[in-house]
C-alpha cells in the first residue's frame, strides 16, 4: 500500500464521513429517538438484533430527509402500537 494509501485508510478511521459514517450517524439518531418513546423503546427492544439493523437500516437509507423523517416517525408509531414495520411484516 501507498502511503496515500495509509494516509486515507487512517483518515477513514478518524472521520467516518462516508457512506457508513453517515449511516451509523443516522442509526444513532433513530435509536436516540426511539428510546425517548419509553413504550416505542420497549416493543422495539424486545426484538431480536437483526429485526433492530433492518428497521434503522430502513429509515437510513432514505436518501431524502423527508424520507427519513416519514419512516422514522412510521418506526415509533409501529413500535408503540407494538407491531413490525411493514417491510418487516410477514404476509
Amino acid at each position: 500500500m501507498t502511503a496515500a494509501g495509509r494516509a486515507a485508510y487512517e483518515r477513514r478511521l478518524e472521520e467516518p464521513d462516508g457512506a457508513d459514517g453517515q449511516t451509523a450517524r443516522l442509526r444513532r439518531e433513530a435509536e436516540e429517538r426511539l428510546r425517548s418513546d419509553a413504550p416505542a423503546w420497549r416493543f422495539f427492544s424486545s426484538q431480536p438484533q437483526s429485526c433492530q439493523r433492518a428497521a434503522l437500516g430502513w429509515v437510513a437509507s432514505a436518501k431524502r430527509a423527508e424520507t427519513r423523517e416519514r419512516r422514522l416517525s412510521q418506526l415509533v408509531a409501529d413500535s408503540v402500537a407494538g407491531r413490525t414495520i411493514r417491510p418487516l411484516t410477514r404476509p
